[in-house]
Parts: C-alpha cells; sequence; structure tokens
C-alpha cells in the first residue's frame, strides 16, 4: 500500500465482517528491505472514522503525522495506539534513514471497532515507547502485554486511550507479543468480559506452533 509497505492482508476477504468484529482488519508487513534513498515511503495522508489503529514496530521505523497536530516516530518495540473516533487524517512514513546498507521494515496493524456510543468520540492518538511496555522473560518465553492483564507479569498494561475499545473493562481485551524458544509455551487465560461472545486472534510468523491443539503454520 501506498509507496513502500509491503502488506500482507492477514484477513483477505473477511476484513470488516461482523464474522471478525471488534477487529476489522489486520495488515502485516513482512520483513522488507529498501535502498538507501532520499525519498520519503509510506503512506500519505488519508481519513479513518469510527474505529481505531494499534500499529506494532518489530524492525524499522515509523513516522506518523495527523490532522489534530500529532506526531511521532516509533521503532522496534514500539507501538502507536490511534483512536479515530469523529474522523482524522494521517500519515504514516518510513523513513529509509540508513545510507550505507539496507532499510529494513516490519510491522503489524490492528485495526479494531468502536462501540456505537464512541463511534464519535473526539480522536485521540497515543505512542507507547517500548522500555515502557510490561515484558517478561522466563524459561524459553518472552512475552509483552500492550493491553488487557495476563498471568506472570508484575505491572499492568500501560492505559489506552479513553475512549478505546480497551478502556472497557468489559472488552477483556487482551494484546500481546509472545516469543517462544522451541517446545516451550505459554498459557493464555479465556476472557472474563460480559460480553456473549468471545473471539481470539493469533498470528503467527516464522516456522509452526500449536494453539489450544490446532497447529498454525507462521508466515515467512
Amino acid at each position: 500500500v501506498g509507496d513502500g509497505f509491503h502488506v500482507y492482508p492477514v484477513f483477505a476477504d473477511r476484513a470488516f465482517t461482523s464474522e471478525l468484529s471488534p477487529f476489522l482488519m489486520f495488515d502485516y508487513a513482512s520483513p522488507k528491505e529498501f535502498g538507501p534513498t532520499s525519498r520519503r515511503r509510506g503512506v500519505g495522508s488519508h481519513p479513518h472514522r469510527g474505529f481505531e489503529t494499534v500499529t506494532l514496530a518489530f524492525q524499522g521505523e515509523v513516522e506518523h503525522g495527523d490532522s489534530v497536530g500529532n506526531r511521532g516516530v516509533i521503532g522496534p518495540g514500539d507501538v502507536q495506539w490511534m483512536t479515530a473516533g469523529a474522523g482524522i487524517s494521517h500519515a504514516e512514513m518510513f523513513p529509509c534513514l540508513a545510507q550505507t546498507e539496507e532499510n529494513r521494515l516490519e510491522l503489524f496493524q490492528i485495526w479494531l471497532n468502536l462501540p456505537r456510543a464512541k463511534k464519535m468520540s473526539p480522536p485521540h492518538f497515543k505512542m507507547f515507547w517500548g522500555e515502557d511496555i510490561p515484558s517478561i522473560e522466563a524459561d524459553g518465553v518472552t512475552a509483552k502485554l500492550i493491553a488487557g492483564s495476563a498471568p506472570g507479569f508484575e505491572k499492568q498494561a500501560l492505559a489506552p486511550p479513553p475512549d478505546s475499545y480497551a478502556s472497557d473493562p468489559n472488552s477483556s481485551l487482551l494484546v500481546m507479543t509472545i516469543k517462544l524458544e522451541p517446545r516451550k509455551c505459554y498459557t493464555i487465560a479465556g476472557a472474563t468480559g460480559a460480553g456473549k461472545i468471545h473471539r481470539n486472534l493469533y498470528f503467527y510468523a516464522d516456522g509452526s506452533a500449536t494453539v489450544d491443539g490446532t497447529k498454525v503454520v507462521g508466515r515467512k
């Protein structure tokens, strides 16, 4: 998409369907190298309304700028959380800063639906710096807690934007990244919210894993 983001649409034709709501879309930009250039790659200014985006960077940097004056650059391990609410336009750019080697980019972005009562909320943008995100590393497991609660973490997840889907305790929204060494496992507790439907979204990259008895083959 845009000028430089090579994106794999994980949901394909199921994006924006009630079958997956509150998850609307999930894009994965697999590792991609770009040669040195003075040109700013990425996605220019475009509008959003009625939902929110959560962007996680694994390699490279992503520069955000929006119509209400927010600016920020995230790098490996950082997260951007934007609640579009009543409406916002933003750009997502990939500055190719390295001049003597390849510029490498890897990220994923989740689009979350907002409840009807929150769709016209004021837009909000928040940066989660990697060093502030709660993490654990033990027995071959490295996990980071971006939203919600999970066993083994001494600190609570950073507060989401005020009108976010994640700010409602009944949503039981959990966003994590988990890295496992071979033959290691991590248990995620079931949702405890008041809703009648609980949907789980797992995305696995590189190799294969077993999730609740089902083998998942990662995308290279």
